[in-house]
């Protein structure tokens, strides 16, 4: 009974193994396969730069500048159960903020800078 749990067990390790070897190669391929017809981009939503936000639901927020994230240092709030921390913070030119949840937002569109 012995032998058979050792050669079970040998078996069941050598499958994982081999799984995770044979993953590690499928990700190299299907990267290399990308690169060849896409090149990657070092390109990224900044703070800073004014961007159309358009959100899940199909709302659009012109010209918003993305401030941020904001941070939750509230020991009062620490037991909401609504999520006061980690919104995306906008601003528009008026000073105006606005905080978003960021799984709302669909994508940015980046404002053409003129110069």
């Amino acid at each position: 009974m012995e032998i058979f749990w050792a050669v079970f067990l040998t078996i069941v390790l050598s499958l994982i193994i081999w799984g995770l070897i044979k993953s590690g190669r499928a990700k190299k391929k299907n990267k290399k396969i990308a690169e060849r017809y896409l090149k990657e981009v070092d390109d990224y939503v900044r703070a800073g730069d004014c961007y159309t936000v358009v959100l899940s639901d199909g709302k659009r927020f012109e010209n918003a500048k993305i401030v941020g994230y904001s941070k939750f240092t509230d020991g009062a709030l620490a037991g909401v159960e609504f999520p006061v921390g980690k919104w995306m913070v906008l601003e528009f030119s008026d000073s105006r903020r606005i905080y978003l949840r960021p799984q709302a937002i669909r994508y940015f569109e980046q404002i053409q800078k003129n110069g």
